[in-house]
């Protein structure tokens, strides 16, 4: 075997120590390099969510009571036992104005949602043997998961302002009625203005004309063909798709449930 000296043997493993970092040197500025090359990471997708919106007239309260989306607004909720069935209708939460509002209360599933603020317009008072009291209310609720906030507004406009020859005081009926567009209309517009100008904003309700109300705001294909349900469901486009509507079942009212599939951006 042949021997070299120990100084010989220090200078060749100082001198392999030496090439071995360079070429880790090397090695990390090529990968620093290639990096460099493909760019900034790409961003993670925003969270989106799925979620159902109904609306239902339930004839003065005699209609059952069900859960058949995650957030639903009710109309002619208008009796205490009706609207202590809805207090106690199960996984829901309820926002149920005193007095008059309370016949257009909101609910959501508990499970999904966290209220975060709520409120309630009267539009105009009513007139004995003619229309209740009317009102515009709404909640802005959080979807757990995400963190996103919507808002809902449920309503209730008289009726027969519409329909020539079928109810008396009609003059009346329609001057009311077109009052209670215009602070509906202001309604969803002053919701729209949160976040910066993209809050998504639900609307439902009974409108008592079959006519598309026009709030700046879309509509379920399905609810514009023919003759339009006074029973519609509309919501803001930024940040909102809209995936299918369908008709529910009346429960027991001369109504039947609206409910559409949205998914939030």
């Amino acid at each position: 075997m042949r021997h070299f000296p120990l100084f010989a043997t220090r200078v060749a493993g100082r001198l392999i120590a030496a090439l071995l970092a360079v070429g880790a040197l090397l090695g990390l500025g090529a990968a620093e390099a290639a990096a460099g090359d493909a760019g900034p990471a790409a961003a993670p997708p925003a969270p989106t969510f799925t979620f159902t919106h109904g609306t239902h007239n339930v004839l003065h309260g005699s209609a059952r009571l069900t859960g058949f989306a995650d957030v639903i607004g009710w109309q002619e909720l208008d009796s205490r036992a009706a609207q202590q069935r809805l207090r106690v209708l199960m996984g829901y939460r309820s926002y149920i104005p005193m007095g008059g509002g309370g016949a257009v209360s909101i609910s959501w599933k508990a499970s999904r949602f966290e209220l975060v603020a709520q409120g309630s317009v009267l539009t105009h008072k009513g007139r004995r043997g003619v229309s209740p009291n009317r009102y515009v209310n709404h909640v802005i609720l959080q979807e757990r998961v995400t963190g996103k906030r919507v808002a809902f507004v449920n309503t209730h406009f008289i009726n027969g302002a519409w329909d020539a020859g079928r109810f008396p005081n009609q003059s009346w009926r329609q001057k009311k009625w077109r009052h209670h567009y215009r602070i509906l209309k202001d309604q969803v517009a002053a919701l729209q203005r949160l976040d910066g100008g993209r809050m998504p904003v639900f609307v439902g309700g009974d409108m008592n004309r079959r006519h598309r109300v026009k709030l700046g705001t879309d509509m379920p294909p399905s609810l514009r063909r023919g003759e339009i349900s006074v029973d519609q469901l509309q919501h803001t486009t930024d940040r909102v798709q809209l995936l299918a509507h369908q008709v529910g079942a009346t429960e027991g009212s001369d109504h039947a449930q609206q409910v559409a599939t949205y998914r939030v951006l």
